[in-house]
């Protein structure tokens, strides 16, 4: 009776340890993508169109025996998560959002910022000093360029930090009702949502505020394989312009190649 009881003991915790080295396996191969929602490099999970850098991504790594597990999440919350490891790689981050992640050689996008305004504002952008008593909203977490950042974090300007997932909604809906002169943002991203919620007739972008900026994935600072990933999505991305395929994901998302 011991020695059967002994055996099942044995047979229990070898399956046990196989299980945990199969599943430990399966997680290594499984990349957590993390992001809010920043359409059209990003959309919502369960769309059809969700994101050309989420396809990108599964254009990438699907090949390379990976699975995309891509969700939602608010900016500062993906980021931290990602910088404890507990998520694979951020969409949609500068270099200035988060420099201590393992960032690709190749972006996936540039990024222009403008400033969502109403229509018969005749407001324009002519550096930091346009914005002075300007009712203004960012997305919290967001980082403009150190200029700007600066001015943006002075907690003596009228600056409104917006989270969650409708931040941008919420702005759009502040301007319509005259509560707020303004949104800052990218100009591919505040476009998306005017048409998106039918403002185009009472809402515009201004001139560009800024240079343009490199968009990348970004991967987790803290996990080993990192480095070996960045570099398998540079040359999966340069495999997927060299095909044609990179174009075919764009012309989805009315793109073309930032390059």
């Amino acid at each position: 009776m011991k020695k059967s009881t002994a055996l099942w003991l044995s047979i229990f915790v070898m399956f046990t340890i196989v299980s945990w080295q199969a599943r430990g396996a399966e997680d290594d191969k499984t990349l957590s993508v993390v992001a809010d929602s920043w359409c059209p490099y990003n959309c919502d999970p369960t769309s059809k169109y969700a994101g050309y850098i989420v396809e990108i991504l599964h254009a990438v790594f699907e090949p390379a025996g990976y699975q995309i597990k891509y969700n939602k999440t608010p900016w500062t919350r993906a980021i931290q998560g990602t910088r404890n490891g507990k998520y694979d790689i951020i969409i949609g981050a500068y270099r200035s959002d988060a420099p201590d992640f393992i960032f690709p050689k190749n972006p996936v996008g540039a990024s222009q910022n403008v400033m969502a305004r109403r229509k018969n504002d005749p407001w324009t952008y002519r550096g930091v000093g346009s914005l002075k008593d300007q009712a203004i909203a960012i997305v919290d977490g967001y980082s403009f360029g150190e200029e700007l950042d600066v001015y943006l974090n002075n907690s003596d300007h009228n600056v409104i930090k917006l989270h969650g997932e409708d931040a941008l909604r919420r702005a759009l809906n502040m301007i319509r009702g005259a509560t707020l002169h303004g949104v800052l943002d990218d100009a591919n991203v505040l476009s998306y949502k005017i048409v998106d919620q039918g403002l185009e007739a009472v809402i515009a972008l201004s001139n560009p505020i800024g240079d343009k900026k490199a968009v990348f994935v970004a991967f987790a600072p803290n996990i080993a394989t990192s480095l070996e990933r960045a570099k398998i999505f540079d040359e999966g991305l340069m495999a997927l312009r060299s095909s044609g395929a990179l174009d075919k994901i764009l012309s989805r998302y009315q793109l073309e190649d930032w390059q």
